[in-house]
């Protein structure tokens, strides 16, 4: 046998253990591993923004009354 002979026969075989449906891709599951993927990077930027808000205010405590912070 060649190997696309090999090829065939595995798929044939595939085939009739499956009943002679093709598995489908599961597109429910990656549609909400994108969301959740998406989700925690906006998360990240969300608590990033909140960290570098914070520290400005105390940066700015620091400066001198006469002297304006850039």
């Amino acid at each position: 046998m060649t190997d696309k002979q090999h090829v065939r026969a595995g798929k044939l075989l595939f085939l009739s253990y499956n009943g002679g449906k093709v598995a489908k891709p599961n597109y429910q599951y990656e549609k909400r591993q994108r969301d959740l993927a998406k989700k925690k990077k906006q998360e990240e930027k969300r608590r990033i923004r909140l960290e570098k808000k914070k520290l400005q205010p105390e940066a700015a405590a620091d400066a001198p009354a006469g002297e304006e912070a850039d």
